[in-house]
C-alpha cells in the first residue's frame, strides 16, 4: 500500500512541478525539454501511478473504518490527509480530462496515451460542448490541484503526517553501532547532574527525531510480547509520549535553550518540566522484556528499547523508584556477583567432578584457546547446571582446549543494565574486564545469549574486545565437521524456540537448527512454531523480567509455551538459560509436575547423542 503511495507521489510530483512551471512560464510543458516520446512516458506514468494511489486510499479506508488494525486512534487528521490525497489525484484526473476534451473540441489530435485521464474526460464530455467551457474546466481544476498541494504543504508540518519529512533523515541518521549495544553512562563526569531520562529535555536529539519519524504503522506494538499479553506497554505510545511531552512543555523547553550557560537557572527551569512518567507510566516502562521486536520491525529504524532503558536508569539511580522484587537481585549482584542468593564462592561447585581446568591453575602465560563463560544460571541454577555439564561433555568430545574462571567469574552486568542500574552493571563489567586482561583471554564460549550480547557488543566500550561464540554455533561446527560423532537419528519431534538475544539481537537463527537436524532421523524434520526466527515470540525473561512477577495480563511464557505445545513436539529445544527456566515453568503450568513434553537445551540434546 505504501509503495503505491510512495511511487505514486514521486511521479505525481513531477506532474505538479509542471503545473507550477506553467504558472510561472505560460505554456510550459515537459515535452519542450524532453520531446513527445518521453513526455508521453511521463504522463502515462503519472496516469497509472495516480490510479494506484486511489487503490491505496481504498485500502487505507478499509483498514481504518471497516477493519481497524494497530491504530492509536482514528484521528480527524488521518481522514483529512486521506481526503487531501484523494483530492489531489481526482483534481489532476479531471484537469487532464478537460484538457483532452479541449483538444478534441478544437479538432487537435491529443498524442498521449492516458487511459485513466481519458476515462475522466469521457465523464466530463457532456458538461461542455465548446472549447471555451473545456478550457475553463481545465483552469478550475488546475488551480484546485495547486491550492490543495500548497495547503497540504502547510498542513503536513503541523500534522501526524510529519513523518513524511522526518522518516528518510531518521533512517540516514540511524545508529551505526550494533543494535543491541546500550550507550554507557560516564560516571566520572563531575559536571553531570542527571543520569538517565527524567524529563523530555534529557532525551537526545536522535530520540526527538525518532518521535517525529514514527509512521504510526503499529508494527512495533503488534509484535511486542508485553502488549500482546495485555500489559500496558505500547512501544509506539512510548515514542509518541516524547512528542506529546515536547509539545506540552514547548515554551519551557525553548527557554531552556537560552540557559545552557547558566547551570543553576537551567536546572531550575528543567525541574518545571513534567516528569516522563506523567506520559509513560511506570507499569509501561517496567513491562518491557527488551526483546527487540519493536526495533526489528520498525520501518524507519526507531530505537524503542534504549528509550525505555534510559527512563529506567533515572528511576533506579536517581529516584530509587523500582519494583520491590528488584531489590533482591540488585543486592545479590552487589554482594555475590550473581542475581541469586548464592555465595560467590560456590560458583564453581557444579564442576567439582568434571575434571575441568581453571584459569588460575593454567596461569597467564599459556591461555587455552577458549574461555568457557558459564554464566550465573549455568553455575547456580539446578536446571541449568545440567546444560553446563552437557557442554563440558561436548567440548571434551570435540577436543576443544578450554578452561573456566570458576569463582573469579562475575555476572556480565546484563540484568543490572537492562533493569536500569547502570552503575552496578559497570562495576561488574570493569572487574570482569580486569580478569580478561589478566589472563589475556581472546576467545569465549557461552551458553547464555545475554552474556554473549554483553561480552561481544558492550564490553568493547570498557576496553576489552574478544571473539565471542554462542555454544550452539560451536556445536553446529563440531557436528557438521564430524569432529564429534552422533548416534543414529532420534525419533523425537523437536521444536526450537529462538532466544531473543541470540536471534533478533545477534542474528543467529541457523546454527542451532542445523545442529538439531543432525540428531533427527531421516523421517523427521525440525518443527517450527508459527512465530519463529525473526518473528519469534519472547519467553518473557529479558530486561530483568526474570526476577519480577507478572501481575498484569497473561504470562508471556504461558503464551509462548502454548504455541510450542501446539506444534505437537515431544521436545522443546532452546539455547538460553532464561528461556529454559521460563519454558520449563510454562510446560509444568500446562501439563503438570510430570510433563510429557521435554524442555532441553541444544547442548543436552547433542550430548545425549554423542557416541560413548
Amino acid at each position: 500500500m505504501h509503495l503505491m503511495y510512495f511511487y505514486g507521489f514521486i511521479v505525481l510530483t513531477i506532474g505538479t512541478l509542471e503545473l507550477i512551471l506553467q504558472g510561472l512560464f505560460n505554456g510550459f510543458e515537459w515535452h519542450m525539454i524532453f520531446g513527445d516520446s518521453v513526455y508521453n512516458l511521463i504522463l502515462s506514468a503519472i496516469d497509472v501511478m495516480s490510479s494506484l494511489v486511489i487503490v491505496s486510499l481504498c485500502i487505507s479506508i478499509y483498514r481504518r473504518i471497516i477493519k481497524p488494525r494497530n491504530f492509536l486512534i482514528n484521528s480527524w487528521q488521518a481522514f483529512l490527509i486521506l481526503g487531501l490525497i484523494f483530492s489531489l489525484v481526482i483534481t489532476y484526473f479531471f484537469m487532464m480530462g478537460f484538457r483532452i476534451n479541449y483538444y478534441a473540441l478544437n479538432e487537435t489530435p491529443f498524442l498521449y496515451t492516458l487511459p485513466v485521464s481519458r476515462f475522466f474526460g469521457s465523464l466530463t464530455s457532456g458538461v461542455c460542448d465548446d472549447s471555451q467551457c473545456a478550457l475553463m474546466g481545465h483552469e478550475i481544476f488546475w488551480w484546485s490541484h495547486l491550492l490543495i498541494v500548497l495547503s497540504f504543504g502547510i498542513f503536513v508540518v503541523y500534522s501526524k503526517h510529519l513523518h513524511v519529512i522526518f522518516a528518510a533523515p531518521n533512517i540516514f541518521l540511524r545508529n551505526l553501532n550494533h543494535k543491541a549495544r546500550l550507550t554507557p553512562l560516564n560516571f566520572e563526569d563531575e559536571t553531570a547532574l542527571q543520569f538517565g531520562v527524567a524529563k523530555v529535555s534529557d532525551y537526545s536529539w536522535k530520540d526527538v527525531i525518532d518521535s517525529y519519524a514514527c509512521t504510526e504503522c503499529g508494527r512495533c506494538s503488534h509484535q511486542c510480547p508485553a502488549n500482546f499479553t495485555g500489559k500496558p506497554l505500547d512501544p509506539r505510545k512510548i515514542v509518541h509520549d516524547i512528542q506529546d511531552a515536547l509539545h506540552g512543555d514547548r515554551s519551557s523547553i525553548l527557554e531552556l535553550n537560552s540557559l545552557t550557560q547558566n547551570p543553576e537557572d537551567y536546572q531550575q527551569k528543567r525541574e518545571a518540566l513534567k516528569h516522563i512518567t506523567e506520559y509513560s507510566s511506570r507499569d509501561e516502562l517496567w513491562s518491557c522484556t527488551t526483546c527487540g521486536a519493536c526495533m526489528e520491525w520498525c520501518p524507519v529504524f526507531i530505537e524503542h528499547v534504549p528509550k525505555i532503558i534510559d527512563a529506567r536508569r533515572n528511576l533506579v539511580m536517581m529516584e530509587s523508584s523500582f519494583p520491590e522484587e528488584m531489590m533482591v537481585p540488585f543486592k545479590n549482584l552487589e554482594t555475590n556477583y550473581n542475581p541469586w542468593s548464592f555465595g560467590w564462592d560456590q560458583r564453581e561447585a557444579w564442576a567439582n567432578d568434571l575434571d575441568v581446568r581453571f584459569m588460575r591453575d593454567i596461569g597467564e602465560n599459556n591461555p587455552p584457546e577458549y574461555l568457557y563463560w558459564v554464566g550465573c544460571a549455568g553455575s547456580f541454577d539446578e536446571r541449568n547446571k545440567k546444560v553446563s555439564t552437557a557442554m563440558v561433555k561436548i567440548l571434551k568430545a570435540g577436543n576443544i582446549d578450554f578452561a573456566i574462571l570458576g569463582n573469579e567469574e562475575k555476572c556480565t552486568g546484563d540484568p543490572a543494565r537492562r533493569m536500569g542500574n547502570e552503575y552496578l552493571a559497570q562495576t561488574l563489567i570493569k572487574e570482569n574486564v580486569q580478569t580478561f586482561q589478566k589472563y589475556r583471554i581472546q576467545k569465549v564460549i557461552t551458553t547464555c545469549p545475554h552474556c554473549l550480547n554483553t561480552l561481544k557488543n558492550e564490553y568493547p566500550d570498557f576496553g576489552i574486545k574478544v571473539e565471542v561464540v554462542h555454544h550452539t554455533q560451536l556445536i553446529e561446527n563440531l557436528v557438521t565437521s564430524k569432529k564429534i560423532k552422533l548416534k543414529e537419528g532420534s525419533n523425537e519431534k523437536i521444536v526450537f524456540h529462538d532466544p531473543c538475544y541470540l536471534g533478533r539481537w545477534n542474528s543467529e537463527y541457523d546454527a542451532p537448527r542445523r545442529a538439531l537436524k543432525e540428531t533427527l532421523g531421516h523421517s523427521n524434520s525440525l518443527l517450527e512454531m508459527e512465530r519463529s526466527k525473526r518473528e519469534s515470540f519472547c519467553c518473557g525473561a529479558g530486561g530483568g523480567r526474570m526476577f519480577m512477577e507478572e501481575t498484569i495480563g497473561k504470562r508471556v511464557n504461558t503464551e509462548r509455551t502454548e504455541e510450542a505445545l501446539g506444534t505437537g513436539a515431544t521436545t522443546i529445544a532452546t539455547g538460553c538459560p532464561f528461556c529454559m527456566t521460563m519454558i520449563t515453568d510454562g510446560v509444568k503450568e500446562k501439563e503438570g509436575d510430570q510433563p510429557k513434553t521435554g524442555t532441553l537445551d541444544v547442548a543436552e540434546i547433542i550430548a545425549n547423542q554423542i557416541h560413548a
